[in-house]
């Protein structure tokens, strides 16, 4: 169960930060670098005690809240829930009594005033894809920002620094990719 959770923090984190990747590629005669950022695309189901299973793209958890995480094959999880497009399934018991807000709960707490709702969405500087339908335990959330002069409202997570130094790690190895890729 350990090991899970590591991972599922790490996936937590990929999530936030929209499952970047970056791939080279080299071209006949000269070296030509070409970034390509992908989506990961991931499907939650969250089991609750007493309460009917919510779903969502976007999700705030602590994984120490997690009773259980099950990750099913596209198969698998098209026999119980139907088709639905993603690239991954998670299913998640949370530990009882873990409760969680929707987007317009999260505004409401937080009070995010209604002309700034419309805003882009952002988790820890990370814009999500489909802010509608997230969900987080307020417990895993420190504070809702909303910035007027650029236009959107940032969620920052317990894991915001953590968030924050596994980009910064990402983007040095992404520059020293390059940098290798050119020198050759």
């Amino acid at each position: 169960m350990k090991k899970i959770i590591i991972y599922l923090k790490h996936l937590w984190l990929l999530t936030a930060l929209l499952g970047c990747s970056y791939i080279c590629k080299a071209q006949t005669g000269t070296l030509d670098t070409v970034l390509i950022k992908k989506t990961l695309n991931i499907y939650f189901v969250i089991k609750l005690k007493n309460a009917p299973d919510q779903t969502s793209r976007a999700l705030i958890l602590d994984p120490n809240l997690i009773a259980n995480l099950d990750m099913p094959s596209k198969a698998e999880f098209k026999k119980r829930y139907g088709q639905i497009e993603a690239d991954m399934f998670m299913i998640i018991t949370a530990k009882p009594g873990v409760k969680f807000q929707n987007l317009s709960q999260i505004f409401h707490l937080y009070g995010v005033d209604k002309q700034y709702q419309n805003y882009p969405v952002y988790v820890d500087q990370m814009e999500t894809t489909e802010p509608k339908t997230l969900l987080a335990n307020v417990g895993s959330i420190e504070t809702v920002k909303v910035n007027k002069e650029k236009k959107y409202i940032d969620i920052e997570t317990i894991f915001h620094n953590n968030g924050v130094n596994f980009r910064k790690e990402a983007e040095k190895s992404q520059q020293e990719l390059i940098k290798k890729t050119q020198e050759h």
